[in-house]
């Protein structure tokens, strides 16, 4: 290089040495790591939360869908959408997909999903909750579908007996193998979600969840006859009804997350018990119009209430009398309003429509001087209302006898004569 007296030569750097550019990686890192971190909460939050929201709102329509029917069957978890029995109840035995596990006094357990659909259009039509039901609550916050475990005797499959309270036959324990019931193995059922490591789920499209399965974990042979000395056994109790055999039961844990590598839970799992069940059930209302033709909010609403109980009920019958009526009242009714297709006597016969009797306050007032005679259409195609008459138009004169006064007038009879 040639250089000429007078030139000035400047040296310029730009940018970070390796040590700079260390330190602000360094820094980047901090923060990502930080934001990760604090994603990865946030994501587990919520599917936790989403998680015990769907167990929570399977639980209330079971109980309500119970009270009036009986426990609906599991669904094939094995099915996805576009299957015509996805999120359907399945009561047939012969479904292998649905498994079968003796519970409490060798009483049959049926195991599989949450028949999602079939509360679905429970909570539709019969809406006693205020909170609709939908596909979504079937499957929880990892998406797969909840398991749902139920005695086979209180189900509304055809055949099974009379709905009994007291004959739930689920095992439900703790982590350490301590019954949480009143009285062990009583449970009617169970919801269960098996959590972020998904062990003994199965996904929305009908296989199991990625990764280890329940089945892996039950096998081999050895393991089985080992499994009472088993140091982590709370997950697989809750999937072991896959595998059949000698460890298939009816016994679930409800136990607490646990993140350790030996005894790894992360199940979430709710159960129903006895309760004394509501012999009254409200339905969809009664709407009548009223007023404006195209004003619906001034329509009459009446809650439709029936029994849930087989049979018909009776009010005030003597001792003895079975009612001959769904709803069969001896004695006095007294309500502020009443709505009747149709009034009949005892028989069930000589009906009438009520609109014959059925006129406003003002249609049933006499003028002065006048009385009911009877109630009713004066003529055809006349509002109905009270019939009047004056009672002393043709009313009798009569005399009373020698001895007697008169103590009172009859319009039929006349004077009413007695002795003071």
């Amino acid at each position: 290089m040639i250089l000429r007296r007078g030139e000035n030569i400047i040296s310029q750097q730009n940018g970070f040495t390796l040590v700079e550019m260390a330190i602000v990686l360094l820094i980047i890192g901090f923060a990502m790591s930080a934001v990760a971190i604090g994603l990865d909460t946030y994501n587990r939050d919520l599917r936790s939360n989403k998680t015990l929201e769907s167990i929570r709102k399977a639980n209330e329509q079971l109980v309500y869908f119970a009270k009036i029917f009986g426990y609906p069957c599991p669904a094939d978890p094995t099915l996805g959408p576009g299957d015509a029995m996805y999120g359907r109840a399945d009561c047939n035995v012969a479904n292998g997909n649905i498994k079968n596990v003796l519970g409490r006094d060798n009483m049959n357990v049926r195991v599989g999903a949450v028949p999602f659909a079939d509360l679905a259009d429970f909570s539709a039509n019969l809406a006693l909750s205020n909170e609709r039901y939908v596909e979504s609550d079937g499957f929880d916050g990892w998406d797969n579908y909840l398991t749902y475990a139920v005695t086979f005797d209180l189900t509304d499959e055809p055949g099974r007996p009379p709905f009994d309270e007291t004959m739930g036959a689920i095992c439900v324990v703790d982590e350490n193998n301590r019954s949480l019931l009143d009285e062990a193995c009583t449970a009617h059922a169970v919801v269960i979600s098996h959590g972020a490591n998904g062990l003994g789920a199965y996904v929305r499209s009908g296989v199991s969840a990625p990764g280890e399965s329940c089945i892996d974990l039950l096998l081999p042979a050895a393991d089985q006859a080992d499994a009472a000395n088993d140091p982590s056994p709370n997950e697989k109790e809750n999937c072991d009804h896959q595998i059949g055999g000698a460890l298939a039961d009816a016994k679930f844990v409800a136990g607490v997350w646990n993140e350790s590598d030996d005894e790894s839970y992360d199940d979430v799992l709710r159960f129903i018990i006895f309760q004394s069940r509501e012999i009254w059930a409200r339905g969809g209302d009664l709407v009548i119009p009223f007023g404006d033709p195209n004003d619906p909010t001034d329509d009459i609403r009446i809650p439709r209430v029936s029994s849930v109980n087989d049979g018909a009920i009776g009010i005030g019958l003597d001792a003895g009398n079975t009612p001959q009526q769904a709803l069969h009242l001896q004695g006095d009714l007294q309500a502020d309003r009443v709505y009747v297709e149709e009034l009949c006597d005892v028989s069930g016969g000589n009906c009438f429509d009520p609109e014959l009797i059925g006129g406003d306050v003002a249609d049933m007032q006499c003028p002065p001087g006048q009385v009911v005679q009877k109630i009713g259409r004066v003529s055809a195609g006349a509002d109905p209302g009270v019939v009047c008459v004056n009672p002393f138009t043709s009313m009798p004169f009569t005399q009373c006898p020698t001895g007697q006064v008169v103590i009172g007038v009859s319009s039929v009879s006349g004077s009413i004569c007695g002795t003071l």
